[in-house]
């Protein structure tokens, strides 16, 4: 969830320009958000064992938002109506739908029947987790969140096996089974950005019961997790780590890379949402808006490229480096979507 016109109102943003620059250049621009939107909600269903996204569903407030004809004209698809509203089919595989005048929707992969039923049978209703971490966008908190529902994600089978195998633990193996207990309870993780005159990032992580037996390996333990799935940021290493109850905290400043890479998160192909008339070849209605999300995404896989990442080695606990993918290859949700709109880029 993002609340684009409270980011840009921050005191950080209107001394850079942000507003400015996401609207004139895209090359510029601190975060990968649409500059038309007021507002942004995304739902991923992805299975976190393949790391493959199932579906995503976008919602875009936004008054001034392109007609659904214009979209589908610059994409060569067409407009078609689906449990009575009317959405327009796109060939690289997805659906834009109307749903109110300042409302829409952007639906990947182009599953017709799934979207029939969610227009028919939507209620605005979630899991509990999300439900409650959406609550903690209001008027003085974050401008950005990032929540994750894990509640029955996390198999106990052979969860103990599979702990035994993070360098992280280190001398902590001895209380394997109390760590266990601990994480096969997880309910699951948010992740907020609240930017005033600097940008600071808040991770809660939430469990069924108390953290005590994490909070010595709380931080490599994160870090190690995070490192295996791709989603490091450079920041987490001096981030301080605080144990309440039955959450562990992690707080800290953001820089301007980290807050370009967790913005990747809610990142859509320009030409979708985005009014370049004043700058698109007659000839060619693509052109530009096809040149726009390139230079995005290309400046979001220079920053990834130029300091590949794997587990720090300086980490607090002693927790070694081990050879993984880079960040480059694996920071993968926004970068596969990406792909799905420009197949003829070089891939990792």
């Amino acid at each position: 969830m993002v609340d684009v016109d409270r980011l840009l109102a921050t005191p950080l943003a209107v001394a850079q320009g942000w507003k400015k620059r996401m609207k004139e250049n895209v090359a510029e621009r601190p975060m990968l958000l649409p500059p038309n939107a007021h507002k942004l909600v995304r739902a991923i269903s992805a299975d976190l064992n393949t790391q493959d996204t199932k579906y995503e569903i976008t919602l875009l407030e936004m008054p001034k938002g392109l007609a659904l004809n214009t979209i589908a004209d610059r994409h060569k698809g067409y407009v078609e109506e689906i449990s009575n509203v009317k959405a327009v089919w796109l060939p690289e595989g997805a659906y834009c739908v109307k749903l109110t005048d300042d409302l829409l929707g952007v639906m990947f992969p182009a599953n017709r029947q799934f979207l029939s039923r969610w227009i028919r049978e939507r209620s605005g209703q979630a899991a509990d987790y999300l439900t409650d971490a959406a609550r903690d966008m209001k008027a003085k908190g974050p401008q950005l969140l990032v929540a994750i529902d894990l509640d029955d994600a996390v198999s106990p089978g052979d969860l103990e096996d599979r702990l035994k195998k993070f360098v992280s633990l280190g001398e902590s193996e001895k209380n394997l089974k109390a760590i266990t207990k601990v994480v096969e309870g997880i309910r699951g993780v948010k992740f907020g950005v609240t930017v005033d005159t600097k940008a600071t990032g808040r991770m809660i992580v939430n469990f069924d019961s108390d953290v005590a037996p994490l909070k010595s390996i709380a931080k490599p333990l994160l870090l190690e997790v995070l490192s295996n799935r791709g989603m490091a940021l450079d920041e987490l290493d001096d981030w301080e780590v605080t144990t309440e109850g039955r959450q562990l905290i992690f707080s800290g400043p953001l820089t301007d890379s980290g807050l370009m890479r967790l913005s990747s998160l809610f990142e859509l192909p320009s030409e979708l949402i985005e009014d370049s008339e004043a700058n698109v070849d007659a000839d060619n209605p693509m052109l530009y808006a096809t040149q726009a999300h390139y230079k995005a995404v290309q400046k979001l896989l220079d920053d990834i490229l130029k300091k590949p990442r794997t587990i720090s080695a300086n980490t607090r606990s002693g927790l070694t480096a081990t050879p993984k993918k880079s960040i480059a290859c694996r920071w993968s949700t926004s970068i596969k979507r990406c792909r799905r709109t420009a197949p003829e880029w070089p891939s990792c």
